[in-house]
């Protein structure tokens, strides 16, 4: 049996009415599907929002972060410089590879 009912419209949001649902959320202490569930949002679109506002506050002022590395391809002891100004030291050599692994974790707990 089909039914008639019109598919609900999806709506584009401001960025305004964007940060005021991710603060809405911040403050209710609830899990995002009740969230969502509650407002009648997309679990998936609000989860983009979410992690994007999460990316927008990771990012520096100038939107790139700087980078030196030594010439070779092994170095002899390595400091991450977070933006926020803490420093990680790590000992040995350690191959770019193993850096790009070790920056993206710090990136994935920031």
């Amino acid at each position: 049996m089909e039914t008639n009912e019109p598919k609900s419209k999806r709506r584009r949001r401001t960025r305004d009415e964007i940060d005021e649902l991710l603060a809405a959320y911040k403050e209710a202490g609830i899990t995002q599907s009740e969230f969502c569930r509650e407002r009648g949002l997309s679990l998936a679109t609000f989860g983009s929002w979410l992690r994007k506002s999460r990316t927008d506050a990771e990012v520096a002022p100038g939107g790139f972060c700087e980078v030196r590395l030594r010439e070779g391809t092994m170095m002899e002891s390595t400091a991450i410089r977070l933006a926020d100004g803490t420093e990680v030291f790590l000992p040995g050599p350690l191959p770019p590879v193993r850096l790009g692994e070790y920056v993206s974790a710090l990136r994935r707990s920031c």
